[in-house]
């Protein structure tokens, strides 16, 4: 798909309003409607606007543009002389576009202020301000530009989004700036070696200050020297990382971090995670899955994005990131720190082609809104959005493959559900045998009419019953938020029982040690699911089932298949 040559269209209902608010008492022609827009809406000087020409076109649309710039054309769609809608040269579709009125402003007032033609540290700070002021969604690059070119540049990216999805248009705007101030495009290298930091207002909560900490080479802040002596990182090289720490104006010292880093070690990889907590920063494993094991890489923070992000260099014009959010889950006291997947992406520069697959239904692109080319929507992969317990090398990097993705491990003829009752009948007012926690693997034996849904009749160890439709997925639907089943380790040797009664019998004695997941949580009884190898992320459906008491296991903070690298 080539989104370099789109031309979006760009609602002009506040134009609307404004215009015909204040024209309510006179007709008002098209062109002054125009003219209107260019002025209030889009930022144009009326100076400029008497430069611009004005053609009829065929179907009701007035085109115009300005006479020295013959790509710069706008139109508006109109009807009975009635407005309905206008299109701007220079919309990406990005979805952190600030409006070109507030583009336009900045420009002006950067050539008054000497920002660009006198830069400094000082003036990049002047212009960073003036940006988060007018709600521009700052870069990453613009943020950590060196120069006035690399400055600018990421200027233009942080109003309109990734170059990959930039108009004709837009790149000659871009040139003629660079033009003006006499510059020449400048990027910043895939590997910046060093310590670099970050510090401004929080745009999310004004009341914290956030500090984004990217290294690279080898090297790594100071305040990560005791997280990274953990033993199990020995003999492990940092590669790369980045930090994302909020600290209260009003408490200086108190805030909280989350982080990743890439370590490496005999031609092997693997990602950990960090997390500030209780005054230190704590490092938990993601295991060698999280990263591909060949290839140019590095960890960094997306600002746009508001995600940290693998990104790999493919080739000179061509990059793939995946997009990621570091969290934690708390379940029975105990905290289970994951980083989850938002979506993968695939930009090449030089062709303006570019992929956007989501995992997680809570991303979508920064650099465009439409369809893809064959009129579908962007697809989201069917693929665990817990970084590492799936090998990130069987992700779909296509659209097709990821249309046509099953979530791996998933057995043929299962689906997994989320929270939902175990009913004996099908009823809701029928007895449970517990709600199943979410991720349990179930076979569909029978499927059978209900009101307002579908019951499935299922079976999950030696317990039967039926789950309402509603409450599953299979593995072929866009649902790829398949969460973790809570996972316990016995204590001591103990019972695995058919049951919870003094006189039921036992399944099976469990050696101290023992890993299981957790499939209906009554009470002081688990019903567990105990894996016939080592245990992994999907429960395992052939595994031994049966009851163990709570007070003899313990809950793991780590998710299976997420562990360290030898």
């Amino acid at each position: 798909m080539f989104i370099g040559k789109r031309k979006g269209v760009l609602t002009l209902a506040l134009a609307l309003l404004l215009l015909f608010s204040k024209t309510s008492a006179q007709a008002v022609s098209i062109r002054e409607f125009a003219e209107g827009c260019l002025t209030e809406v889009l930022g144009y000087t009326e100076e400029e606007v008497k430069d611009f020409v004005f053609e009829e076109r065929e179907g009701g649309v007035l085109a115009y543009w300005p006479k020295e710039h013959r790509s710069w054309v706008y139109t508006t769609l109109y009807k009975n002389n009635v407005p309905l809608e206008s299109t701007t040269p220079f919309d990406t579709g990005y979805t952190g576009f600030c409006g070109e009125n507030a583009v336009r402003e900045l420009l002006r007032t950067m050539k008054e202020k000497g920002w660009i033609s006198e830069w400094s540290e000082e003036s990049k700070n002047a212009l960073l301000d003036a940006c988060l002021e007018n709600n521009v969604r700052i870069s990453t690059e613009m943020y950590l530009s060196e120069s006035a070119a690399q400055g600018l540049q990421g200027f233009f990216e942080s109003c309109y989004g990734p170059a990959a999805g930039w108009t004709d248009a837009l790149f000659e705007l871009r040139d003629s700036v660079f033009a003006e101030y006499g510059l020449t495009m400048e990027e910043l290298p895939f590997h910046v070696l060093g310590v670099r930091r970050i510090s401004r207002r929080n745009i999310y909560q004004s009341d914290l200050t956030r500090t984004y900490t990217l290294f690279d080479g080898g090297e790594y802040p100071d305040e990560l020297k005791a997280a990274f002596s953990d033993p199990h990182l020995t003999g492990w090289t940092c590669h790369s990382g980045a930090l994302s720490f909020d600290e209260s104006r009003e408490k200086p010292g108190k805030g909280t971090g989350k982080g990743l880093a890439a370590f490496e070690k005999d031609g092997k990889r693997q990602l950990v995670q960090l997390v500030f907590q209780d005054g230190q920063w704590t490092v938990y494993p993601l295991g060698t899955n999280a990263l591909y094991p060949t290839g140019d890489y590095r960890v960094t923070f997306d600002t746009q994005q508001n995600a940290f992000a693998v990104q790999y260099l493919l080739s000179d014009d061509e990059t793939a990131a995946f997009y990621l959010s570091c969290g934690q889950i708390k379940r029975d006291d105990v905290i289970l720190s994951c980083t989850t997947i938002n979506s993968y992406e695939r930009v090449n520069r030089k062709t303006g082609e570019a992929i956007w697959i989501g995992v997680n239904r809570s991303g979508m692109p920064t650099w465009q809104k439409e369809l893809t080319p064959d009129g579908m929507p962007y697809p989201v992969a069917n693929f665990p959005s817990y970084l590492g317990v799936t090998p990130i090398t069987e992700f779909p990097t296509t659209l097709e493959a990821a249309r046509q993705s099953v979530f791996p491990g998933m057995p043929e003829g299962y689906v997994y559900s989320v929270e939902v009752n175990l009913r004996t009948q099908r009823s809701s007012r029928s007895t449970s045998h517990g709600v199943l926690n979410a991720g349990t693997l179930l076979p569909v034996l029978e499927r059978l009419p209900g009101d307002p849904s579908e019951w499935i009749r299922t079976k999950v160890g030696f317990l039967e019953g039926f789950v309402v439709d509603t409450y599953v997925h299979d593995g072929q639907t866009q649902s790829a938020n398949l969460s973790a089943l809570p996972t316990v380790e016995a204590q001591k040797d103990i019972p695995l029982k058919k049951g919870t009664g003094l006189f039921d019998g036992t399944v099976q004695t469990l050696p101290a040690g023992t890993k299981m997941h957790v499939i209906i949580e009554n009470g002081d009884w688990l019903y567990v699911d105990v894996p016939q190898g080592e245990i992994e992320f999907l429960m395992d459906v052939d595994g031994a089932f049966g009851y163990v008491r709570k007070a003899d296991v313990t809950f793991l903070s780590i998710i299976p298949g997420l562990d360290w690298a030898e």
